[in-house]
Formats: C-alpha cells, sequence, structure tokens
C-alpha cells in the first residue's frame, strides 16, 4: 500500500466528516437527555442544552472505554444507525428545548466563528503530538481490536477519555474527526460561557467572551486536537450544573462528582478542573453532608476510575508513565517517567516559590518561560477584577467571606496542581475562563460609569494582545484545505515543514513488502506511517531499547524481540520534544546500530531526498 492510498484509506470525504460531527453532538444531547430521565433535577434552560451534550458525550466515551472491540470490529453502517438512533432522539429533545435560543445574538458571532476556523479543522492533522498520539491512538485502537495499553507507546497509558470518544467518529468521519471535534467543542464552549456570564449583564458577557477568544492561547488550542476543550467543557458542565441543579442537593452532588471525575479522565492535568469543582461545590454543602458526599463520590469514581483502572490493569500503575518510581522502581518504566518529567520541567516552566508566586503574571504575556503562548495582558485585568469583586462583596457582606474562601481554594487549587505538575499555559487555559467569571461578578457591584471603564480597558487589553499569527493561521488553512484533500502528501510535507520525512513514508509505501513491521528509532510520529510500526526511541517508551544496551550483541536481539523487518531512523528538527540530556545515550544506541550494519546484520537502504532520515532492512 503506498502513501497516497494509505491517506486515502484514512480519510472521508470532508462533509462525511461534518456530519458524523453534528450526529455526535446531537446524539450527545439524546443521550444526555435519555440519562437524566430518572434524575430531572437539570431545569430545562438555554444552560442545560450544553450540559446535557456534555454529559452524553461523558457517557459516549465511557461506553466507547469498555465495547472498544465491539466499535473496533461493527460495521460502519451500524455505528452509523446507532449514532443516527441517539441524534434522532436529540433532534427530538432539542425540537422543543430550542424555543427562543435563535433570538440570542452570541449564536451569530458562534456561526462567524465556526465558519472562520472550519478551514483548519478541515485539513489533515499535522502538528506533531497529533501524529505521535492525539489522532495516532485512536486508530492504533481500531487496528488492534480492543483499548489495551500500547508498550510503545506511553500516552496510550494516560487516561485519555478523549481517545475513545473518538473512537466512533473516527471510524466514521475518518482522520479529519479529531480536530473536527475539537471544533465543535469550542462552538459549544464560547456560547455556553457567554450565558454563564449573560446575568451580569449582556455587554459584560460579551467582551469578556470576547477577551477569552481574542487571547493568544485560543487559537492554538482551538487548530490542534489537544485535550483541554474536553476539561473546559467538564468544567463549564459543572458550573452550570451548580446554577440549575441549586434546589436538588442530592443529583447536584452527582453531577458535580461525574464531571469533576471526566475532567481527571481527560488526562492527569486535569485534575487542577477535578479540585477547583471539588471546592465550589463544598461550598454549597450546609446539612446532610454524609449523604451528599456519598453521592460526589459515587458520580466521581464513576467518571474517573474506569479509566484509570484500565491503565492499572494494564501496567500495574493508574498513573503510568507517572509515579513509576513508586510503583515500579529501577526498572525500564522508572526511566520513561523520568524522561517524561524532565519534557515538562525542562523545557517549559520556572522552580521554586518564586516560580509559583509570579507564573500566573508571567503566563500573560512571557511567551518563552511556558510553551509559547500567553493569555494576554487582558487575562491580569480580569484577575484583578474578580479579586476585587471578592474584596468588595466580602468588605460590604461581612457574613459571606465564609462562601467566598470556597471560590479562593478552588482557584488556588487549580493553579498550584499547575505550577506542581506541569507548567505549559494551555495546561492553565481553565484559569482563563475563571477569571472571566470573576471579572463577571464585579459587574453589579460597580456604578454605570466604573464598569464602562473596567469593560474599555478589557477590551482594549484584549485587543493589544492580539496575536496575528495565530488568527492568520485560519486564513491560511481556507487556501490550504482543499490541497489537504486533493494533494494530501504535498500537504503535510508543507504544513508539517518536514518534506524529508514524508519523502521516505512515499518510499516505504512504494518499495518495502506490505507486511513488514517498521521500529521508528529517534522518532515517533506514526500516524501517516503505511506499514505497521512501532515505536523505539530510547526512553521515550519501555517496550524497547529502554535502557539502550550495553553492546550490539544486546541492540540486535532487542530488534529481533521486536519484530521488526525495517528500522526508520531520524531526528527530526520539528521535534518539540528534544531533550540533549539523553544525547549520550542515543549516540551510544545509534554506534551499536553503526556497528550492526558493518557486521551485516542490518542493510543500508538508499533511498535518494531524505535528509538525515536513514532506513535499515534487518537481515
Amino acid at each position: 500500500m503506498n502513501l497516497e492510498l494509505h491517506l486515502a484509506q484514512l480519510q472521508q470525504p470532508p462533509a462525511i466528516a461534518l456530519i458524523a460531527s453534528v450526529l455526535m453532538l446531537a446524539a450527545g444531547y439524546g443521550i444526555g437527555a435519555l440519562a437524566t430521565l430518572p434524575f430531572p433535577a437539570i431545569r430545562r434552560s438555554a444552560l442545560s442544552i450544553p450540559l446535557l451534550t456534555v454529559l452524553g458525550l461523558d457517557l459516549i466515551a465511557l461506553c466507547s472505554l469498555f465495547a472498544a472491540p465491539l466499535v473496533a470490529m461493527a460495521p460502519r453502517p451500524v455505528l452509523w444507525a446507532v449514532l443516527g438512533a441517539a441524534a434522532l432522539y436529540g433532534a427530538f429533545r432539542l425540537r422543543r428545548d430550542l424555543t427562543g435560543i435563535f433570538k440570542r445574538p452570541v449564536l451569530l458571532f458562534t456561526a462567524g466563528f465556526g465558519v472562520f476556523t472550519l478551514g483548519s479543522a478541515l485539513c489533515l492533522p499535522y502538528a506533531w503530538d497529533e501524529q505521535v498520539y492525539q489522532a495516532a491512538l485512536p486508530f492504533r485502537y481500531l487496528t488492534q481490536g480492543s483499548a489495551a495499553v500500547l508498550p510503545d507507546n506511553p500516552y496510550s497509558a494516560l487516561a485519555s477519555m478523549n481517545h475513545f470518544l473518538l473512537l466512533i467518529p473516527c471510524k466514521l468521519g475518518g482522520v479529519l474527526m479529531p480536530r473536527l471535534l475539537v471544533w465543535s467543542s469550542y462552538l459549544l464552549i464560547f456560547p455556553w460561557f457567554y450565558l454563564l456570564l449573560e446575568r451580569r449583564g449582556k455587554v459584560a458577557a460579551a467582551i469578556l467572551t470576547l477577551a477569552v477568544v481574542l487571547a493568544p492561547v485560543t487559537p492554538v488550542m482551538n487548530r490542534n486536537a489537544y485535550a483541554e476543550g474536553y476539561i473546559l467543557l467538564n468544567l463549564l458542565a459543572g458550573l452550570t450544573a451548580l446554577r440549575l441543579c441549586r434546589k436538588q442537593p442530592m443529583p447536584m452532588a452527582l453531577y458535580l462528582g461525574f464531571f469533576s471525575g471526566m475532567a481527571a479522565a481527560v488526562k492527569l492535568t486535569g485534575g487542577g478542573v477535578s479540585l477547583a469543582l471539588f471546592f465550589l461545590w463544598l461550598g454549597t454543602l450546609d446539612r446532610d453532608r454524609l449523604r451528599r458526599f456519598g453521592c460526589y463520590a459515587a458520580g466521581a469514581v464513576l467518571g474517573m476510575a474506569p479509566f484509570y483502572l484500565r491503565t492499572f490493569l494494564c501496567t500495574g500503575n493508574p498513573f503510568y508513565p507517572y509515579g513509576s518510581f513508586l510503583f515500579a522502581p529501577g526498572t525500564p518504566a522508572a526511566e520513561v517517567e523520568l524522561y517524561h518529567t524532565q519534557l515538562g520541567s525542562h523545557l517549559y516552566g520556572l522552580s521554586g516559590l518564586s516560580g509559583i508566586l509570579s507564573g500566573w503574571i508571567l503566563a500573560a504575556f512571557d511567551r518563552k518561560t511556558f510553551d509559547g503562548v500567553t493569555f494576554g495582558w487582558q487575562f491580569l485585568l480580569m484577575a484583578a477584577a474578580a479579586a476585587t469583586a471578592a474584596w468588595l462583596t466580602g468588605r460590604r457582606s461581612p457574613g459571606r467571606f465564609r462562601i467566598l474562601r470556597y471560590p479562593v481554594f478552588a482557584v488556588s487549587a487549580l493553579y498550584l496542581f499547575w505550577a506542581f505538575s506541569s507548567q505549559q499555559t494551555r495546561f492553565l487555559y481553565p484559569l482563563l475562563f475563571l477569571a472571566a467569571l470573576g471579572a463577571g461578578f464585579l459587574m453589579p457591584l460597580l456604578t454605570m460609569k466604573q464598569r464602562r471603564l473596567c469593560l474599555i480597558a478589557i477590551g482594549a487589553a484584549a485587543a493589544f494582545s492580539i496575536f496575528p499569527p495565530g488568527f492568520n493561521h485560519y486564513r491560511q488553512a481556507w487556501k490550504l484545505h482543499t490541497l489537504s484533500t486533493r494533494e494530501p502528501v504535498k500537504f503535510l510535507s508543507f504544513a508539517a515543514r518536514d518534506p524529508e520525512y514524508f519523502t521516505m513514508l512515499e518510499y516505504i509505501g512504494k518499495h518495502i513488502p506490505a507486511d513488514s513491521r517498521l521500529l521508528l528509532v529517534f522518532e515517533r510520529r506514526g500516524l501517516y506511517v503505511p506499514r505497521e510500526y512501532r515505536i523505539g526511541t530510547p526512553c521515550f517508551q519501555q517496550a524497547h531499547f529502554t535502557p539502550v544496551p550495553a553492546d550490539a550483541a544486546g541492540t540486535l536481539s532487542a530488534i529481533r524481540h521486536s519484530g521488526a523487518d525495517y528500522l526508520l531512523i531520524g531526528a527530526s528538527s520539528q521535534d518539540p520534544d528534544y531533550l540533549e540530556a539523553y544525547n549520550e545515550e542515543n549516540a551510544r544506541l545509534a554506534g551499536h546500530l553503526r556497528t550492526l550494519l558493518r557486521d551485516g546484520a542490518l542493510t543500508l537502504v538508499e533511498v535518494p531526498g531524505t535528509g538525515a532520515y536513514t532506513l535499515l532492512k534487518v537481515n
């Protein structure tokens, strides 16, 4: 199978992928509405629509985790029928629940934002993380027919509920679905956030929502298949449940626990959002605490435990690769944890008390300290506005200080969890929303003139902080999406800025036997490899070359054990996870491979135009 045919098999026409996206959202709403029939505590309103949609999507992810073999085996028409039936019920419910919502101007903004950003979602995933795991793993699960952890890809051991949510969409809509579902998520998130703020005034809600949309971090989050959008969905679902279930404490506890658990089930960094929701819910407790704690715990276990139990059953460590120093000290798994820990601490963030105290400030404008993106100056103004709202509320109603401490605990827990785990700006993205939400609470406490000045300042800061390259991406994407469909190899070579890599993949697709297995060494992108593959980069994963064998004989034994017929070797200049600390280990492995090449155990395959990439045949 050549590369063009492989890409054709991964893709579906963009129209089919869009239909699958719409069906997923409608099915999510239908399943969410059906699941709440025994607990009719969620008051019908415009806010209940996205809440029930997220509840349904979470349940789809849970079911897909348990039914991954069935999803892999099921014919596409069966999956279309199942998804269509749920979507049909969702459409029936929406027919009643959408009454009057189309009068809201926010939908016009959402439609414009959706059209503007759609071109990027219709392009093939080309970013590094997408090719390594965000888009690659759902297809590997479908290929192997199960949700078992892949020893050669440690990201498969993360909770990653979004990867299981993607199983059905990827089978129906192809490789565009990881981006399209993220795109769809933000089409829910921004109008939903506006609706949460609307009671503070429509103008204030519009400006504060726009301040979040225009933040430099937002276009980066929306254009890649990052998981943070799913964490945000569960954060907003929890905040909405706090409002809509206020008079129903038991269902509120169950829903808050479930959404808290699902936020952590997306990835470990979602734990900060889980803690924030827990503290916000804690502030609502007044009586019958034991039963309500029981409901909350039951919801959290239902949402989170299955995903971490899967990892525990496959690896013996529910947080693999993290925590391996405790669960498996002195093993290759511990070396993998060290590698991935250094990816977060060596490349990004600050250390020490001063770093913790200043990190949230630097996140507004310092691109170099974290992961190249910022929140913009509006974040500091909104954070100051939120702090002012808390101070004024406590000053005017001293008795409310007891209640105010829980939002403070929530924000502090979210921030400290980030500061002590992985300091990347995108992992702190939920704090930007909480700052805007807190700023909204200030509006009713100000005079009209003060409110106007405050909103003008926030709006001006947002306009000043716009990152033009981020939004220019979408304009360019509309020009390139047709190339992505008609000439995918040419598009990927250009978009990934690594034409030599795709030249190598083209050669592999044309000249390497179809039943061959490749071992990727110093390389980990596998989404578009047109043959069965395994990742063999040392210390990145534990299945192959971790630790690096002591000699060439040990290296050959490891190659034989992997079942590889060919080695694809290449250290890409586009690798964002390059660690100098591992240069010596990598050089040692490269030396063993050169020895095997001289001894005839490996044969060099000449592939012109591939630069630093090398293909070796195992004899």
